[in-house]
């Protein structure tokens, strides 16, 4: 099931993350990867405020992960 959210973030913040979350090749987004993303941060935030160690907490994704899942 999905929630559908929407959040203002600062535009500079925004910007540098479409930057870095669009195709480099056809500056366009990558489908997806700005919610996969957020949802893993969101996890991984959550974990930490459980009090999981570092080793349990959900991974978030780099950026070679996030592009190469196409």
């Amino acid at each position: 099931m999905v929630k559908q959210w929407k959040i203002t973030i600062q535009a500079a913040l925004a910007g540098k993350m479409e930057m870095v979350l669009d195709d480099p090749i056809t500056r366009r987004p990558i489908y997806g990867r700005r919610r996969e993303l957020t949802e893993a941060l969101y996890r991984n935030w959550l974990d930490r405020e459980a009090g999981k160690p570092e080793h349990e907490r959900s991974h978030v994704p780099s950026l070679l992960e996030l592009r190469s899942q196409t």
